[in-house]
């Protein structure tokens, strides 16, 4: 159970659209937990880190996992999983940064979908992203776990691939009303000038048709954007990888009322 609940801690602090579980409060064969990239192959589904590592779930627990999610684990991008490996082996890597196989049992998985980033051609046009721009209520949400420790969720790279960006956002308290919120994410391109080290990325919150009139709720949670594009198109422009990254969207804490000005939250990145 402890492991459980550590699992959950860990998805409080990254929030997913489709968690599944095969634990049960007796279960000891928790090994670890990680965010992965959700590969395909010949032989089936697997998971990618950063440096390489490969891991290769066993077809019984893909099995287990995928009747519970009502789907298959190859329709997501990224994953936040849980696994205990099927076996000890003298290849296990001793160095992080040495690329290894490992054949795991899956236990948890939350999916992820990454939405592809967009191009404008001025600030005016981030109105245009949505159909029914509504405000943020926070672009770096915080909260608690239940277990004494309180937390601030802030924006983060997945190597030169996804950009993670927490949020909170009012809704009609239903869950039909929930699903007609969206999101969106641009840049500027003709705003990237040689020298350059900051990219700066526009966020809008589209609610679609809630109009959120009655005794709206706060949830929140992180949305992945696939920054390739953009990332090359900075680097073409200006011959490094930004050491900047920042975001700024319309935020109201208050209200559903769209502000004048926008607000933003910065994080530094190395993606050398």
């Amino acid at each position: 159970m402890k492991q459980l609940k550590f699992f959950m801690f860990a998805l409080t602090v990254l929030m997913g659209v489709s968690f599944t579980s095969c634990l049960d409060s007796d279960d000891s064969e928790y090994n670890s937990v990680g965010l992965f990239r959700v590969m395909t192959g010949y032989s089936g589904s697997y998971f990618m880190d950063l440096v390489g590592n490969q891991l290769y779930p066993t077809y019984s627990s893909v099995l287990e996992i995928e009747e519970q999610l009502g789907g298959p684990i190859s329709a997501y991008d990224l994953a936040y999983i849980q696994y205990s490996y099927v076996e000890e082996t003298t290849t296990r890597a001793e160095s992080s940064t040495t690329p290894q196989v490992y054949n795991i049992k899956l236990l948890g998985f939350v999916g992820y979908t990454a939405t592809l980033t967009e191009t404008i051609s001025s600030e005016e046009e981030v109105g245009d992203l949505s159909s029914n721009e509504v405000p943020f209520v926070s672009l770096t949400p915080s909260g608690s776990n239940g277990y004494g420790y309180n937390y601030t969720n802030y924006p983060a790279t997945y190597g030169k691939l996804y950009l993670l960006a927490p949020i909170a956002f009012m809704t009609t308290n239903d869950e039909e009303k929930f699903k007609q919120h969206s999101f969106h994410l641009a840049f500027i391109p003709a705003n990237v000038q040689s020298g350059d080290t900051e990219l700066v990325f526009y966020m809008s919150h589209d609610a679609g048709s809630d109009d959120m009139s009655t005794s709206p709720v706060t949830t929140s949670g992180t949305k992945i954007f696939d920054i390739q594009s953009a990332l090359m198109n900075f680097q073409a422009k200006t011959g490094a990888y930004p050491k900047k990254i920042t975001i700024k969207a319309k935020v109201n804490e208050n209200s559903t009322t769209l502000p004048d000005e926008f607000t933003s939250v910065s994080i530094d990145c190395n993606f050398d």
